[in-house]
């Protein structure tokens, strides 16, 4: 009987970790996607200013 239901309460205990992680990796995974277009703006910004150099540095030089 005690050995059943100390089975029975690890079995709950892992189940709620469980649940608990799965939560954590949903919000984890939410912030991530939030972030993601921002992300991308950002890298976007950074080549176009890249790009703006290079060519001013194209242009500068064939004078």
């Amino acid at each position: 009987d005690i050995i059943v239901n100390t089975t029975l309460i690890v079995a709950s205990d892992s189940a709620k970790q469980t649940e608990i992680v799965i939560e954590n990796l949903t919000k984890e995974i939410t912030a991530q996607e939030t972030l993601l277009p921002q992300r991308h703006r950002d890298l976007e910004q950074d080549s176009n200013k890249l790009i703006e150099q290079f060519c001013f540095v194209l242009n500068d030089g064939s004078k």
